[in-house]
C-alpha cells in the first residue's frame, strides 16, 4: 500500500494537536508538529522569535515530510496552513502518497479563549499572553487558517467548537480513504 498522509489543518486553538497526537498513538505513525519543529529551532538556535525563523520552520517540515513519504513511511502532520499558500507548499507531498485531510472548525471567540487558557503551558516561543491578547483584539489574526487549502483531496471537516468526541469518525475517515485509494499518484520525475 503506498504511503498515507493525514494532514490535520484548522486555526490555533482548534484541537489539532489534540487529535494528531491521538491518531499517531492509535495507528502508530509518525507525527511532524510544526508547533514543535518551531519550538526546536527555537531552542537550538537561542533566537528571538522572527518572521524568518518561522519560515524556516515551514520549510523544515515539509522536508522532513516529503523525504519520509518518498521512503514509504505513513504520517501525520499537524499545522495550521494558509489556506492560499499551503496549496503550492503542499503539492509535493501529495505527489508521493494518498492522502486524508482533516480540518478542525471552530467558533472563533472559543478558540480564542482556548488559546489564553493554554498560555501557561505552552513553550517560550510562541509569546502566548502577548499572542492571546492580539488573537482576542484582532478580529481578522490568522483568518488565512480558518479554511482549508484547496488541495483536491478527500476532505473531512470537523466543528470543534462543542467539546464531543469525534476521534472514531476521524479515523473511519483515514482508513475509508486509505483503503479506497488503491494507487499511488505517480511522482514527478526529478533529476
Amino acid at each position: 500500500m503506498a504511503s498515507h498522509l493525514v494532514l490535520i489543518t484548522g486555526a490555533p486553538a482548534s484541537g489539532k494537536s489534540s487529535l494528531a497526537v491521538g491518531l499517531a498513538a492509535t495507528l502508530g505513525w509518525p507525527l511532524l508538529s510544526r508547533d514543535r519543529l518551531q519550538e526546536i529551532l527555537h531552542d537550538a538556535l537561542a533566537q528571538e522569535a522572527t518572521s524568518s525563523l518561522s519560515s524556516a520552520t515551514w520549510k523544515v517540515m515539509y522536508a522532513l515530510a516529503l523525504d519520509l513519504l518518498k521512503g514509504g513511511s505513513n504520517l501525520i502532520i499537524d499545522s495550521s496552513l494558509d489556506q492560499f499558500r499551503a496549496v503550492d507548499e503542499v503539492r509535493p507531498l501529495l505527489a508521493y502518497s494518498t492522502t486524508s485531510h482533516i480540518h478542525l472548525d471552530c467558533a472563533r471567540d472559543i478558540r480564542v479563549e482556548r488559546y489564553s487558557l493554554r498560555a501557561a503551558h505552552r513553550h517560550l516561543w510562541f509569546n502566548i499572553r502577548e499572542l492571546a491578547k492580539r488573537y482576542a483584539d484582532e478580529s481578522d489574526r490568522w483568518s488565512y487558517f480558518e479554511e482549508p487549502p484547496a488541495i483536491g483531496q478527500p476532505l473531512l471537516r470537523i466543528d470543534t467548537s462543542e467539546n464531543e468526541d469525534y476521534f472514531d469518525q476521524v479515523l473511519a475517515f483515514v482508513e475509508s480513504v486509505r483503503t479506497c485509494t488503491s494507487q499511488k499518484p505517480s511522482a514527478p520525475d526529478t533529476p
